[in-house]
């Protein structure tokens, strides 16, 4: 909603879109996908609210390090901080991300990429399964409109690899980090509106 409100003043041509039913299997993506007009691009917002600034409070799932070392490497370099929001892309969507990432600096928050290099064209949701450890960049919304060919990012927090109280009784909006978000948001709003879009396919 901050977004919208920051967005309001000008002419742009962006939906914002909240979607419910993800964890049933991303339902309410799957519709808007199939009814919805195509976007040129998707951004989706996962639990970007929660940051932990001690050191170690950042998880890696297994394998990880052996799929993405640099990450790995950068999140180690912090001492494990979970102080920065993952940005999970493919490669057409790279100059939008560059221009996320250094307008997220200028906000003082850390975007930090990580490149999904699985095949990206017809057929794609039957590549999952070459590599199961590659199917957790899946579990979000923008997976279907991966699926459907929409260049997407998925902006992150990585959720219960750092918030101990995720979908727990403490899970609270007392524990979010209202200066990251806000600065997360005016990251947004500015690439949204200066970022030209290429022209979406028109059949």
């Amino acid at each position: 909603m901050q977004v919208a409100r920051l967005l309001r003043r000008g002419r742009h041509d962006v939906t914002i879109a909240l979607v419910d039913l993800e964890e049933l299997g991303q339902l309410g993506s799957r519709h808007l996908v199939t009814v919805g007009p195509r976007p040129a691009r998707v951004i989706c917002l996962e639990s970007v609210g929660y940051f932990d600034d001690r050191p170690g409070a950042q998880r890696l799932p297994v394998g990880f390090g052996m799929l993405f070392p640099l990450l790995a490497r950068s999140i180690r370099a912090r001492e494990g901080r979970g102080d920065f929001l993952a940005a999970v892309h493919r490669g057409d969507c790279e100059g939008l991300l560059e221009d996320l990432v250094t307008t997220a600096a200028d906000q003082e928050l850390d975007l930090l990429g990580l490149l999904d290099r699985r095949w990206n064209g017809p057929g794609q949701r039957f590549t999952r399964w070459v590599n199961p450890l590659l199917m957790d960049l899946d579990r979000s919304d923008h997976a279907p409109f991966w699926r459907a060919q929409v260049p997407s990012i998925l902006i992150t927090g990585t959720a219960p690899l750092r918030n101990s109280r995720y979908h727990r009784r403490g899970d609270i909006p007392d524990t979010l980090d209202h200066r990251r978000m806000n600065a997360l948001a005016r990251s947004l709003a500015h690439v949204l509106a200066t970022h030209e879009p290429a022209s979406p396919d028109p059949t």
